[in-house]
């Protein structure tokens, strides 16, 4: 069960590309998507690695996007992360606690009627 994003929210942030409409991609050149923005599944920033990771709505497998500058996103080169980055084993944790916290954020939702 993919819990990560409803596949009807809208893009509200804006996004020249994605405004008022689905977001179908997640490396759309002229993606210009906050992270903010209610198409964008539970997201992990990580300043440390200067991107952010999330779980890919089709798949859900760990996903990356590097941060350009002040809250600004490279869409065209996200990407699922690489069995040969040096972050590899780190990011098989990382992918575990987001999916509990992606089911436990649906639970409560659930339990709220939301």
């Amino acid at each position: 069960m993919n819990l990560t994003r409803r596949p009807d929210r809208l893009c509200d942030c804006h996004c020249p590309a994605h405004s008022g409409s689905l977001r179908l991609a997640y490396t759309s050149a002229s993606c210009k998507c906050l992270v903010t923005c209610s198409t964008q599944p539970v997201t992990l920033l990580v300043k440390e690695w200067a991107c952010a990771l999330f779980l890919h709505p089709d798949n859900d497998h760990l996903w990356f996007v590097m941060n350009v500058a002040h809250g600004q996103w490279d869409w065209e080169s996200a990407g699922e992360i690489d069995e040969r980055a040096d972050m590899f084993d780190a990011c098989g944790e990382i992918e575990g606690l987001l999916r509990r916290l992606t089911t436990v954020l649906a639970e409560a939702a659930g339990a709220s009627g939301r």
